[in-house]
């Protein structure tokens, strides 16, 4: 084992590498991967390589650099899961304790999402997506009107011929 680990950035594997401080190589594809490996290389968790850099040699070459930076990436894994497990569940204990983690680490910058501000419409409500599920239903009800359309005919062609 190499002692790192290569995923999409997706929620789950994001979590679980965390908890079980396996350092993170994001590779994003599709969803919410590149929000999570943006957080995950800001917050040392790991590393990012975006679809437009994304090369055998980088990711080669991020490899070793992860494998030669690991117990900085597990250090901030541990600090991570601290405030993790240490986190509040009732409304006043989050305000409490967003109030006690500014005062210890000086911001709250964490609880900004930087990368959905900076996203077009598109992006946020995965449109191309959507356009491609309005088109195939399009051209289904297409179909469908279609076929409908042709037996409509055919029975009103017999029905005509009967009645001659």
């Amino acid at each position: 084992s190499s002692g790192i680990n290569a995923e999409y950035g997706g929620n789950n594997g994001r979590v679980e590498a965390t908890l079980f401080r396996v350092p993170l190589l994001c590779l994003p594809l599709c969803t919410d991967g590149l929000h999570n490996s943006v957080m995950v290389a800001r917050n040392g968790l790991g590393m990012l390589v975006t679809r437009e850099e994304l090369t055998l040699a980088r990711v080669q070459e991020l490899s070793q650099e992860m494998i030669v930076k690991r117990q900085e990436f597990v250090r901030n894994m541990d600090k991570a899961v601290e405030i993790v497990t240490q986190g509040p569940t009732s409304a006043e204990a989050v305000i409490l304790f967003h109030v006690e983690h500014m005062a210890k680490h000086g911001n709250l910058d964490y609880l900004s999402n930087k990368v959905i501000a900076k996203q077009g419409i598109r992006e946020i409500y995965n449109l191309d997506l959507l356009a491609v599920v309005v088109v195939v239903l399009w051209a289904v009800v297409g179909a469908l009107c279609a076929v409908c359309f042709r037996i409509y005919r055919y029975c009103r062609f017999k029905i005509k011929a009967k009645t001659e």
